[in-house]
């Protein structure tokens, strides 16, 4: 009994500096790997929100040209004529027209009334490219008006770039015109 004294009495409990170091470094290497997943899980999300937000504002669009469409009584896409792909399409309802001009990811809303003029951003998604077409040849005999709304540069959260259109039945005592 004495002798196993003795033998214990020389080492202390504890760890040693070296277990301490491999303890330290393993643990360092595992909170450097979680942090990497953690910026990788922040920046999927950032993009993930930036994704929506641009869905969401083009679906706002789609709905608001369609409200604006459906009464509409005359219609022009292009600078002077009907293009399929037009940056510009002018909306007349009789009491108001409706003037909508998208360029580099923005759309622009000009209500024009007989007492005042209202303009408006309806859309300010960069990478959203919005389009205006009319379904029916001649442009004097559309039926439709196509509003197209794609993605220009990837979502970059693995998806395919999405592209939403609307297509809006005209009156068919509609008539589309060439000249504002």
């Amino acid at each position: 009994m004495n002798a196993s004294r003795k033998e214990s009495a020389g080492r202390e409990d504890g760890f040693t500096l070296i277990e301490m170091l491999v303890a330290i470094g393993i643990i360092s290497l595992v909170l450097a790997l979680g942090s990497l997943a953690f910026a990788e899980v922040i920046r999927l999300r950032g993009a993930q929100d930036r994704y929506n937000q641009r869905l969401t504002s083009a679906d706002f669009l789609l709905r608001r040209i369609a409200r604006d469409v459906r009464p509409g009584r005359a219609f022009l896409a292009g600078a002077d004529k009907f293009a399929a792909g037009a940056d510009t399409m002018i909306v007349s309802t009789g009491d108001s027209t409706v003037v909508y001009r998208a360029s580099s990811g923005k759309v622009e809303r000009i209500e024009i009334r007989k007492d005042r003029t209202e303009r408006g951003l309806a859309l300010d998604a960069p990478g959203v490219k919005v389009t205006f077409d009319l379904e029916g040849a001649p442009a004097a005999s559309a039926r439709s008006v196509v509003t197209t709304a794609e993605w220009t540069e990837p979502p970059a959260i693995g998806v395919s770039r999405p592209t939403l259109s609307l297509r809006v039945a005209l009156r068919s005592s509609n008539s589309a015109v060439n000249e504002p």
